[in-house]
């Protein structure tokens, strides 16, 4: 047996995932993916990472609104990049929480969708319509879904991804 380092197959890119808390109590969530496996689209994924922050933050804009203002932001300065990503906003208002509910809204820019886990171990796909991706230099207005939820039950934003087999021998 033979151990290769990884650098040896080493690649950046462009994969980040971001939470943050809102002001309002809200937390949002993203998850993306610039096109690309090099110094290029590690840099681009910085810009867009930093443009999803900055849009989302201290406002109470739904995901496909702050899609939207990124993907304007995106043609308007010429970036010239292509990112996949998914925007969850979780909230849960006074009259919510007495009840011990939530509510999850996201909108996707030709991300995979969320999943939503049960405490009983289900799993529900929240499967939507495919939209496109951010940066195609036409910005049109995104879709929000909306689903009430147990305050109980968990979100995940995953990012699947194939890599070649490991460099043993």
């Amino acid at each position: 047996m033979r151990y290769q380092p990884a650098s040896t197959h080493l690649h950046v890119g462009g994969d980040w995932h971001d939470v943050v808390l809102q002001p309002d109590g809200a937390t949002v969530a993203v998850i993306g993916d610039v096109v690309g496996h090099d110094v290029d689209a590690a840099a681009s994924m910085g810009q867009i990472r930093s443009m999803v922050r900055a849009t989302a933050y201290g406002r109470s804009d739904s995901p496909a609104e702050v899609l939207t203002r990124v993907d304007t932001v995106l043609s308007g300065l010429h970036v010239g990049t292509f990112a996949m990503a998914l925007v969850a906003r979780i909230e849960q208002p006074e009259a919510q929480r007495r009840q011990g509910l939530r509510t999850l809204r996201w909108s996707s820019a030709g991300h995979l969708p969320p999943l939503l886990l049960h405490p009983d171990g289900t799993v529900e796909l929240l499967a939507t319509a495919p939209e496109r991706l951010l940066g195609t230099g036409t910005p049109c207005p995104r879709s929000d879904h909306m689903l009430p939820c147990q305050a109980d039950d968990d979100v995940a934003l995953l990012a699947v991804r194939c890599h070649p087999q490991p460099a043993y021998q």
